[in-house]
């Protein structure tokens, strides 16, 4: 984010409302770290937690103050790692699943938060309506949904230009902003064991596996990968 902030350009200001555009100013003469928090209640073992590993670990500490506002409901060890990295490289770890939106909302306006990163989407146990509330001045959604939040308040939605070609006729709400390369990097678990030997080597076909929620494999789908497959 801190990358942002000595080419705020003209047209980024256009597209801000005035209160926005006043604060990207501010922050871009001021010499002090930008305030970035991310919201999630996925900070576990969870799919989202392998790609938000790597920017809640690596943010520069002199460049950015990170702050986190955890909504897990059961932590896990995933999440004692996370909290850790956290806090290893400066940053606020706050467990806040048990405050309601308004309370959230004014806790995130008190950390003065520059920029605030909700990382759910339309999925389970979102905070959406904490960034509806204009909790931060500039708000982003990144990685848990691939879609929209279809709300005016989310500013910006990172992706790349595989996921979100630049000629895509879909429409978004947020301003889309195209990383280089993909839009999000998978940590792996450090207890995983070693890659074993590829199977079709030694079976001279392709094994297909999914890890994914049983009711979203419905025949529907079944259907599709086997058409897939035998192409």
């Amino acid at each position: 984010w801190a990358t942002c902030r000595p080419t705020c350009s003209r047209n980024h200001l256009v597209h801000c409302t005035r209160a926005h555009a006043q604060h990207c100013c501010r922050r871009m003469s001021c010499a002090a770290p930008l305030q970035v928090g991310y919201v999630s209640p996925d900070l576990f073992t969870h799919s989202v937690s392998y790609f938000a590993e790597a920017p809640l670990s690596r943010h520069s500490r002199s460049r950015v103050q990170l702050y986190v506002y955890s909504c897990v409901g059961k932590p896990d060890v995933k999440t004692v790692r996370l909290r850790q990295q956290v806090a290893a490289n400066g940053g606020v770890w706050r467990d806040v699943g048990r405050l309601p939106e308004h309370q959230l909302a004014q806790l995130i306006r008190q950390d003065g938060i520059d920029i605030l990163v909700e990382l759910t989407g339309h999925t389970a146990n979102n905070r959406l309506a904490v960034c509806a509330m204009r909790a931060a001045p500039v708000q982003v959604t990144w990685i848990g949904y691939p879609n929209s939040t279809g709300l005016d308040a989310v500013d910006y939605r990172l992706t790349d230009a595989i996921c979100d070609p630049v000629d895509t006729k879909q429409t978004f709400t947020e301003e889309l902003v195209r990383l280089p390369g993909c839009f999000l990097c998978y940590t792996p678990a450090p207890e995983a064991p070693p890659v074993a030997p590829l199977p079709a080597a030694a079976n001279g076909f392709v094994t297909f596996g999914s890890f994914n929620n049983l009711a979203k494999i419905t025949p529907q789908v079944l259907t599709l990968w086997g058409r897939i497959l035998n192409r």
